[in-house]
């Protein structure tokens, strides 16, 4: 068994300053990844990825692989398919963040899975998750956000239809797959909040939180001949059972509504930014977490 999860947009030490990509002058994509690719090469490892991801998400994939004794490895936009026990330089490249976006996939010039691709194509390494799940003897675990299931899924739809009986596609309930994979997705919803056995947390890390349910539902049917149909019918039934959760009723902000809040709130740029979202949110305001960081961050830039 393995199990595979999204990076991090948050890294444990400073970004290596020419691992960013507003230091890179070329626009298409093929010359980007080039010049993106030649700078990893000689980039100074800092962390295992384990060490450099930070956030609950990271946690929960890497709490889950202990649970269930097997290796884990990351799907990063800006290093590939990474082992969590593998140095790695500090980065900032990500496509679920516009600003750190390859500039064509930014200008939507070409997709997610083209970057994947082209990344790939000039680590010399074409479709590693594909290599790494033909290589598997059990089943491969992969909890990704719908950005990520975009980049990959060529990747994935590249497997022979037996090679794909091995995948478990842990999603949320409304994240877009290809028709190809729906045979292998396991799909959860708003309940998994309710169930005692899950992890607790934001939606951003909804699928890593999935994971640790699914891990712990593992760990209670250890059985390794069984078919991803019969794997639904566990989630689902866990699912039925979880206890109704009140979703408190939150009002969505513009960034410069949360800006002024902020400012507002901590004029010092003294408390952490998990103190301020718990506090935005308290005074009954929405902002995903992910968002809310990029925010504090831009304010404190500018003090």
């Amino acid at each position: 068994m393995v199990i595979l999860s999204s990076c991090s947009f948050t890294k444990r030490a400073p970004v290596d300053p020419q691992l960013t990509v507003s230091t890179i002058r070329a626009q298409r994509l093929a010359s980007f990844a080039r010049e993106w690719a030649s700078r990893v090469a000689v980039a100074t490892s800092v962390a295992r990825a384990a060490d450099l991801y930070g956030g609950p998400g990271v946690s929960f994939a890497l709490a889950a692989a202990r649970r269930l004794a097997c290796p884990s490895y990351f799907v990063s936009a800006g290093l590939s398919l990474v082992s969590a026990q593998r140095w790695v330089p500090s980065y900032d490249l990500s496509v679920s963040q516009e600003a750190s976006c390859p500039p064509a996939v930014a200008r939507g010039e070409a997709s997610a899975a083209d970057w994947w691709d082209t990344l790939n194509d000039e680590f010399g390494r074409s479709q590693p998750i594909a290599s790494l799940v033909r290589r598997s003897k059990g089943p491969v675990l992969i909890a990704l956000p719908e950005p990520y299931v975009r980049m990959v899924s060529r990747d994935l739809i590249s497997l022979s239809a037996h090679q794909q009986t091995k995948l478990r596609l842990i999603v949320a309930a409304n994240t877009r797959v290809p028709s190809e994979l729906e045979p292998c997705v396991l799909r959860y919803d708003e309940r998994l909040a309710g169930l005692a056995t899950a992890p607790s947390g934001a939606n951003s890390y909804f699928p890593q939180r999935a994971l640790g349910h699914f891990a712990e539902l593992l760990s209670r049917h250890p059985h390794d001949d069984v078919d991803a149909s019969t794997h639904r019918r566990w989630v689902q039934a866990d699912l039925a059972k979880a206890t109704p959760i009140e979703v408190p009723k939150r009002s969505v902000q513009t960034d410069i509504e949360v800006l002024r809040w902020i400012k507002n709130t901590d004029p010092g740029s003294a408390r952490s930014v998990t103190a301020l979202l718990r506090a935005f949110r308290e005074a009954g305001q929405a902002c995903e977490q992910n968002r809310f960081r990029r925010l504090v961050e831009h304010s404190r830039r500018f003090v």
